[in-house]
């Protein structure tokens, strides 16, 4: 809670993989999750909400970076974090000389700022979590069946709950995959 709130990491070995997680409530003054690598970094399937960066010193975001290779950003959720004036989800642009910026496929972010080194599929929709607390996606949401099968850093097999990753055609964007067989969610 002193710098980071959720995750702090950095590599300056292989590319950084962050996937299937939930970052959830984290305050702190830079950052829910900061990623430090030499290298690519590859985040996917995670979802950040209701965090929120408190330094007015620096651009205010839920995941923050540095990178010489590139962040790769997939199928992740980024909604629901404490934004104002100046704050943020992700800041897209690399600041640093010889640092690179973020290159988005099939995300769902709130708010940016920044431009990003190339963007497919990314939407800004209300995510339809299934409850107050509940970070998985309802029957109602958009955003299943709507991830990228090949994120850079792959799929991991399962999701947070243990559940197959993909379930029933396409990847659902978040740390958590749908498995609803009728319309109205009944099992």
């Amino acid at each position: 809670s002193q710098a980071i709130g959720g995750l702090l990491t950095a590599t300056d070995g292989q590319s950084l993989i962050v996937r299937g997680n939930l970052f959830v409530n984290n305050t702190s003054p830079n950052a829910a999750a900061f990623l430090f690598s030499n290298n690519a970094i590859d985040v996917s399937n995670n979802t950040f909400t209701g965090n929120h960066s408190t330094d007015s010193a620096q651009i205010p975001v839920a995941l923050d970076y540095f990178t010489f290779g590139g962040l790769f950003s997939s199928n992740n959720i980024y909604w629901g974090n404490t934004t104002g004036s100046g704050q943020f989800d992700i800041d897209l642009s690399a600041h640093l000389n010889g640092a690179k910026g973020v290159t988005l496929v099939r995300d769902d972010i709130q708010t940016s700022t920044g431009t990003a080194v190339s963007a497919t599929g990314t939407v800004n929709v209300d995510p339809k979590f299934a409850g107050t607390g509940d970070f998985r996606l309802s029957v109602a949401s958009t955003l299943i069946d709507a991830g990228v099968d090949n994120p850079p850093g792959d799929l991991t097999t399962v999701d947070l709950d243990g559940a197959p990753r993909i379930d029933p055609a396409a990847v659902d964007l978040g740390a958590y995959e749908s498995s609803y067989i009728f319309v109205d969610s009944f099992e």
